[in-house]
């Protein structure tokens, strides 16, 4: 069987600011991208889960613009005995977009 592709690109504003955690030997920085849709209220709230996001966490603020590439994925969980799921994208580039690009060195600027 062949392998399938799965990259999908976004493009919104941080609905928060990100959050770091362990995992492992990895640090990985969670945040959800609201991306608008065409029409009023439409809008797509995208939890991201970015491994090894290095430097770029600091900059990475509510309100921030920002382009966001990587995989889809199903997380699945069980609370209170009731199975749960949530579709997340796991993170392999972002890039900060909009605004000035003096607010980030140039090397956190380009994509990760």
């Amino acid at each position: 069987m062949a392998e399938g592709f799965n990259q999908c690109v976004f493009s919104g504003n941080l609905a928060g600011d990100a959050t770091v955690r362990r995992a492992g030997d990895n640090d990985v920085a969670s945040y959800t991208v609201a991306v608008n849709g065409r029409k009023e209220g439409d809008t797509l709230w995208l939890r991201c889960d970015h491994w090894k996001p290095g430097g770029v966490v600091e900059f990475l603020k509510k309100g921030k613009q920002v382009l966001v590439c990587g995989e889809i994925r199903m997380d699945e969980w069980e609370k209170d005995g009731e199975k749960r799921s949530a579709i997340k994208l796991n993170v392999k580039r972002m890039q900060l977009i909009g605004g000035s690009r003096q607010e980030a060195p140039d090397d956190l600027a380009a994509i990760f």
